[in-house]
């Protein structure tokens, strides 16, 4: 199986240059067995091929999903035709507002300002049941670093996780999920970023 990983940014140059990008935090803690990663760069490199790939993970990224940039266009041209093959997809942060909006629904600067550092979320009924949440519990905490929130969800999307400034996680009738904290980030680099 091979998994495309789309780096959506250089990332901080310090944190880089010490601890890697978060596109190598992700594979490094991955175990999952006869999977290849690779890394796509679609700030760099417009053009995407929605049908590479047997599954994607779209990351975090400085920009905002509607500022007009023709990289942040093309990827949501990709994803939108990635979706109409259902291809299984997990977007991050930036990548969990992207998907929504490919999906119908909004995203806006949240009315209650940056969500940063270790934030409480809380799992929905149907998010207690789901398999990307086995062995959670509710509440939990998790790293968050955006500024940007989800709001209006098409029909056909579940919710499952949410607190009080936007919707944390949610997942798709197909296999498309959206997580808003980054489940790639460690320690060591969580203090980083604080700072």
């Amino acid at each position: 199986m091979k998994v495309n990983i789309f780096k959506n940014g250089p990332g901080l140059s310090g944190i880089v240059a010490s601890h890697g990008s978060s596109t190598d935090w992700l594979i490094r803690g991955s175990d999952i067995r006869d999977v290849s990663f690779e890394v796509i760069e679609p700030y760099k490199s417009p053009h995407i091929d929605y049908r590479d790939g047997d599954a994607w993970i779209i990351m975090g990224s400085a920009k905002s999903v509607y500022d007009k940039d023709e990289w942040i266009e093309s990827l949501k041209s990709a994803i939108n035709s990635a979706i109409s093959i259902n291809k299984p997809i997990l977007g991050i942060c930036f990548g969990h507002q992207i998907l929504v909006e490919c999906l119908g629904g909004n995203v806006r600067l949240n009315h209650n300002g940056w969500e940063l550092g270790s934030v409480k979320i809380n799992l929905t009924s149907d998010g207690l049941s789901d398999a990307l949440f086995k062995g959670f519990s509710s509440p939990f905490s998790a790293y968050e670093s955006h500024q940007d929130a989800v709001y209006d969800l098409p029909s056909g999307v579940c919710v499952l996780a949410e607190n009080s400034n936007t919707v944390q996680a949610f997942r798709t009738r197909g296999m498309q999920y959206g997580v808003q904290f980054h489940p790639e980030f460690y320690y060591d680099v969580a203090v980083l970023y604080a700072k």
